[in-house]
């Protein structure tokens, strides 16, 4: 029987115990390290919105990008009956119809009127109004491609949230003036007051009694609205989204059509919106976007009286 020298084994245990002892342990960081700059939107998002239009089904998608993305536009269309949803997104079936452009820095409020496009799209296609009794008259197929055809509501959609529809709608800001001033109202607000009791008691009693400002811009809606009720006129003006707080305007914005007959489609666009032929953004940001422009395709006299001139001198 063969055995082994005591070194040897002494060898093997020490060995083994430099084994168990050592510990590989990680570098990695146990957790993340906060990144606040990667937070939000990125620069610019929002300024844009394009509206595409199936050149076949008149089927509506927005998007704050120029390209399609597969995934986020099939959400955008609902099952309205069989084969009325594409299992696919064919990029060659969709066409711009119209860009949306807001100011510069002012992403928020195309985010904002992206939202109420969007909320006012879905009720369109879920919630049919008084034209339900007529939908369900149809069969299945007609029904479905009539859902379908939301050309006609996107752009009276858009006419009225670039108007200021929509709850919530931030197309109503305060102007640049008052702006400041609330500003600084807010800072001397912030700051202690320096007085005596009897006037902190008496600046207290003055603003228990005068109406807080949110009952007030309530009141003044309602009586812009009830003296309107009579008539046709008066039922228009009262379909007008009212300013939700006293003092406030609409921001500024321009419309790039594809074609200039679907601007026709609403009834009536407020002062605040501009519009333009041809769907080429101006590679200067626009100062003045109330300014109505449009690109007619026929040359002007003189480009065309140049060109005659030119062919004489040719033959």
């Amino acid at each position: 029987m063969n055995t082994t020298p005591v070194s040897a084994s002494l060898l093997r245990l020490c060995a083994g115990l430099s084994r168990i002892s050592v510990r590989h342990g990680s570098h990695l960081a146990r957790y993340k390290q906060p990144r606040p700059e990667l937070a939000g939107f990125e620069p610019g998002h929002g300024e844009k919105i394009w509206v595409f239009n199936h050149i076949t089904t008149n089927q509506i998608v927005y998007s704050t990008k120029p390209q399609l993305d597969s995934n986020k536009a099939l959400k955008q269309l609902p099952f309205n009956g069989k084969k009325t949803k594409p299992a696919k997104l064919r990029k060659d079936y969709w066409r711009p119809m119209a860009i949306i452009r807001f100011e510069l820095g002012e992403g928020d409020i195309g985010r904002s009127v992206y939202q109420k496009l969007r909320e006012f799209k879905r009720l369109h296609e879920l919630s049919w109004g008084y034209q339900a009794e007529e939908l369900y008259r149809m069969s299945k197929k007609d029904r479905g491609q009539a859902l379908n055809n939301q050309k006609a509501n996107s752009v009276a959609d858009i006419a009225a949230v670039l108007a200021g529809a929509g709850r919530g709608n931030l197309m109503w800001r305060k102007p640049a003036g008052e702006q400041a001033e609330g500003t600084a109202t807010e800072q001397q607000k912030q700051q202690p007051p320096a007085g005596e009791q009897a006037k902190e008691t008496a600046a207290e009693q003055q603003q228990q009694q005068q109406p807080p400002a949110g009952e007030q811009a309530e009141e003044a809606a309602m009586e812009r609205l009830l003296p309107a009720v009579d008539g046709e006129q008066g039922a228009a003006a009262a379909r007008k989204p009212a300013p939700p707080f006293p003092g406030a305007i609409l921001a500024p914005a321009r419309v790039y059509w594809a074609t200039e007959e679907d601007a026709a489609f609403a009834l009536a666009w407020s002062p605040n919106v501009g519009h333009k032929v041809g769907l080429i953004l101006d590679p200067v940001p626009v100062d003045e976007f109330t300014e109505i422009e449009e690109e007619s395709p026929e040359p002007s006299t003189d480009e065309s009286a140049a060109q005659s001139q030119e062919n004489s001198r040719a033959a």
